[in-house]
């Protein structure tokens, strides 16, 4: 859950922050997996679990993306 954190100076460096502000990513990350858990575990036994990892990780590819084009930590 911590997969950041030792690249956590480099993220800091490259969004122009200081570390302790690059941090809040972990919790970033963690918090929001955390409370998605059980919902997806109810969903998993509604729908195809197939489906439900195939629309996961759709979501994930293109999240992922628009957080590697990010150029800055905050809003402008």
């Amino acid at each position: 859950m911590r997969s950041i954190d030792p690249v956590i100076p480099q993220i800091a460096e490259g969004l122009r922050v200081a570390p302790t502000t690059a941090a809040l990513l972990s919790t970033g990350f963690t918090l929001p997996y955390a409370l998605i858990q059980p919902v997806l575990g109810a969903l998993a036994d509604m729908f195809s679990k197939t489906r439900l990892i195939s629309i996961s990780m759709l979501i994930l590819g293109v999240t992922t993306l628009v957080c590697g084009l990010s150029t800055n930590f905050l809003k402008r």
